[in-house]
């Protein structure tokens, strides 16, 4: 073959090649007739016929014909001086390839494309196949298997007449894998939809992408896979479960997972005795929560639940959190129960205020199981509803200022406001209490100037990232940012000197208005320092009159010691599971059952009124046949439901 670059035999009586013996010989005396060509070059690889441990020698000819002996070869007897353990088949797991083994050519160019040469090594088998893999998938072309075994590995390509072959196998100090046979031209045709592109190998090349944007779509994809590895004609299924294997594994690491939640729970109790997160609530943060429950979207669904408090900087803190199978009044049940447990004791020294989007039977629970606490209704999701139900935007200012007024008679005048407006919206608002959406009736205790849910969308976007995870990595991913939560704001905290936390001494700040203050009595007669412990404007306006300091006039919630104290816990961390102690079939944990509805599973959640629609690739780029505008189709075409109803505008210039 006169485009042969390298060829050799390989080495041992079981190690032979009689196909690359035939192929040296008729290479050799071919080129022999063409030694006159002084840029021939070709690398010979002689065996011993003896013993398949004898030494092996390489030799280079250039074309002055002077034969040098590569220096990467070493006996077994030299092995064994360093340290190598070997056997006849070679023994990879006592074995470190990076220690004391030269290293041959570079597997990699300076574009990071991969590359095959003559005296490449290895650190195994399993290496040098994973290599082959992605070099016939970058130069698009698939391989038939000749020969695979630890110690032995020969391909060729899949098309018969192309000559394409390569051929590796053990060093003889069996320590590592030598790329000894390289055919390397190929005559067949290119092939961008390769057989051997799979959904794991799709996973690994685009694992992080996938998992920088988990919403990324299949076409996306598609076009990724495209532009960086010249793919095409892919299956779509492929790519989705890909995907999937991206973001959290397959069914089957799915369902291991959740057979060691509970050994997982036990090791948390072992590592973290105590509920960390519950002594750093009740030590620091104000008697106030955020319930809230996001849906999973793993192989076994679930929905997690959640919650969330503020520390003293006003910024959120995990309570709790837990995995249920639905949101119904019976998990709810449950998750209260065991919140009680834990905090229980404190609820009659201190009512907690609950916040939440009055999701599935939680509200009947909490009337139930926390009688003295009080319920807030989330102002978003209140105004959301009332502008589906009655479409009138206009009310929006309207609604917001009766929802932050903190005097009846301000939360009063609005409301006829509304009325004037729109009285059946009035009618409707009035069936709410005002203690469970206006600020001025809601408990002066919990010291929260909050009315929306919103602080717990930072928590909500922590988890969002992971919920196409198993259970136990879902759980120990929440746990591990937490703990670093933590201590981070420990290492700020210890380094803050003043006696307000940073965020609150940004809030402590004044405009001058004319009001009636009482210092002595932390009482302003708009209420706002009542409801939200911190001086409000005309507070700070007399306490700077008289020059005191403002620290002293600022509720307790509010200070570094409650700081520090919410901070005083450290979340320890877990071992992996294979460090585990051993378990009984008992603590396993049967998955439940998939349920599989009819039709493609859907991604996204419905929009309330008043959302931003959830703008996606095709509808921003698709483009309308009948009025060539961008955003709807020829179907939503408004132009065409226009003349259709013969109601067309005329014309521009034309009358």
């Amino acid at each position: 073959m006169d485009d042969a670059v390298g060829v050799g035999a390989e080495d041992g009586d079981n190690h032979g090649d009689n196909d690359a013996d035939e192929q040296l010989h008729s290479s050799s005396e071919q080129s022999s007739e063409d030694s006159d060509d002084p840029g021939w070059k070709q690398d010979l690889y002689e065996s011993s016929e003896s013993s398949e441990d004898d030494v092996s020698l390489v030799n280079s000819f250039d074309g002055s014909g002077v034969a040098t002996e590569l220096d990467y070869h070493s006996s077994e007897e030299d092995c064994l001086k360093q340290g190598k353990r070997t056997n006849d088949r070679g023994s990879y797991k006592d074995v470190d390839p990076s220690k004391n083994i030269p290293r041959g050519p570079p597997l990699y160019d300076s574009r990071g494309r991969v590359v095959l040469s003559i005296n490449q090594q290895f650190n195994d088998h399993v290496h040098f196949r994973t290599f082959l893999l992605d070099y016939a998938i970058q130069e698009g072309f698939t391989m038939k298997k000749i020969k695979a075994a630890r110690y032995r590995m020969t391909y060729r390509c899949s098309v018969e007449s192309c000559p394409w072959r390569v051929h590796a196998s053990l060093s003889p100090c069996k320590t590592f894998f030598i790329l000894k046979t390289l055919f390397e031209d190929h005559t067949c045709q290119v092939q961008r939809s390769n057989k051997h592109v799979s959904a794991t190998w799709i996973a690994e090349k685009l694992g992080d992408d996938i998992r920088s944007n988990p919403n990324m779509n299949i076409h996306g994809l598609e076009e990724k896979l495209k532009d960086l590895y010249g793919l095409t004609g892919l299956c779509r299924r492929q790519i989705y479960r890909a995907r999937e294997k991206a973001l959290g594994g397959s069914y089957e690491s799915h369902s291991h997972e959740f057979k060691m939640l509970r050994v997982y729970a036990n090791m948390i109790l072992r590592t973290n005795p105590g509920s960390v997160a519950t002594v750093g609530f009740v030590a620091g943060c104000r008697p106030f929560i955020r319930v809230d429950g996001c849906h999973l979207k793993g192989s076994f669904g679930g929905v997690l639940l959640a919650a969330i408090s503020m520390d003293a900087n006003l910024m959120h803190f995990p309570v709790a959190y837990a995995i249920v199978e639905i949101e119904n009044g019976e998990t709810w049940a449950w998750f209260f129960n065991m919140l009680k447990d834990d905090v229980g004791q404190h609820l009659e020294q201190q009512p907690w205020t609950i916040i939440s989007d009055r999701q599935k039977g939680l509200v009947q629970v909490v009337s139930d199981l926390l009688p003295n606490c009080s319920h807030r209704r989330c102002c978003q999701h209140v105004w959301k509803n009332m502008l589906g139900k009655f479409s009138d935007n206009g009310l929006r200012d309207l609604f917001w200022e009766a929802a932050k007024a903190t005097t009846v008679a301000k939360f009063t005048q609005v409301m006829l406001s509304i009325r004037a407006r729109n009285r059946a919206a009035a009618e409707w608002l009035e069936l709410i209490e005002p203690k469970h959406w206006s600020f001025h009736a809601m408990d002066p205790n919990a010291k929260m100037e909050h009315i929306t849910s919103n602080f717990v969308e930072s928590f909500n976007a922590v988890v969002g990232a992971t919920r196409y995870k198993p259970p136990v990595s879902l759980l120990e991913t929440i746990r591990i940012k937490v703990m670093d939560l933590i201590y981070t704001r420990k290492v700020i905290c210890e380094r803050w000197t003043k006696t307000l936390p940073p965020r609150v001494s940004l809030k402590v700040d004044f405009n001058g208005l004319r009001v009636g203050v009482r210092l002595d009595e932390g009482h302003c007669d708009c209420r706002a320092w009542t409801l939200s412990g911190l001086p409000c404007v005309h507070a700070l306006a007399c306490i700077n009159m008289i020059r005191a300091n403002v620290d002293e006039y600022v509720s307790p919630y509010f200070t570094m010691n409650a700081w520090r104290a919410c901070l005083s816990a450290t979340i320890h961390p877990i071992p992996s599971e294979s460090l585990w102690p051993v378990h009984p079939p008992s603590d396993l944990l049967e998955p439940p059952a998939v349920k599989r509805l009819a039709g493609r599973p859907r991604k996204h959640r419905n929009r309330q009124a008043g959302e931003s629609r959830l703008v996606t690739i095709r509808s921003a780029t698709v483009t309308c046949s009948f009025c060539h505008l961008k955003g709807h189709n020829m179907k939503g075409c408004p132009k065409k439901r226009n003349k259709a109803e013969g109601t067309t505008a005329p014309k521009k210039g034309k009358k």
